[in-house]
């Protein structure tokens, strides 16, 4: 075995250990030993589905590592493949954080590129245009309907917000916006 290949079957031992481990410095030990061996592992896979997001791969790489935290803490050793067991949690974790991150409602990609390429357009031009012709203008240079830009407007002015954000009063008082919306 040379230096760049992990010895998967070590791991399983440590994996073992760390179940069976009673003592709190041993366990956060061999986490650590495991963590740290698969390091190549979690980053591969963490640059991989990083194309696919606007997220810093840095916090794509930190939900893989969670992912591979549990694993190890779930881990039941009647599985008979160690590397397919961990890559399946580090994807699956990974997968959930971007999932959540999503928009809640569904719009279509043709719309989104469409956000894109007219977000892609001279700002400087767009703000000579003025308000009252930004329509025209974006039509005019993006060979777009009026009826595209005017549904891909309408996509870009939604402001999703949750129940649970925390809203700031004068009087110093956080509450969430659902705890300031009346019983009715």
């Amino acid at each position: 075995m040379n230096n760049t290949e992990t010895d998967y079957e070590q791991i399983e031992l440590w994996i073992e250990a760390y179940n069976n481990e009673t003592q709190s410095l041993k366990k956060k030990q061999l986490l650590t030993l495991i963590v740290l061996t698969c390091k190549n592992l979690v980053n591969k896979i963490s640059y991989g589905l990083a194309r696919r997001s606007s997220d810093p791969v840095e916090d794509i790489i930190q939900v893989g590592n969670l992912g591979l935290i549990k694993a190890v803490q779930r881990y039941d050793s009647s599985y008979k493949n160690i590397k397919s067991y961990l890559i399946t949690y580090i994807i699956g974790e990974i997968k959930h954080y971007l999932r959540d991150k999503t928009l809640t409602i569904k719009v279509p990609r043709s719309i989104i590129e469409l956000s894109y390429r007219i977000n892609k357009l001279p700002v400087e031009s767009i703000e000579d245009a003025g308000n009252k012709y930004e329509k025209e203008f974006i039509e005019k240079n993006s060979n777009l309907s009026n009826e595209k830009i005017k549904e891909t407007v309408e996509f870009e002015r939604r402001n999703i917000i949750s129940l649970d954000q925390i809203q700031f009063s004068g009087d110093e008082e956080s509450k969430t916006l659902i705890e300031n919306l009346k019983d009715e």
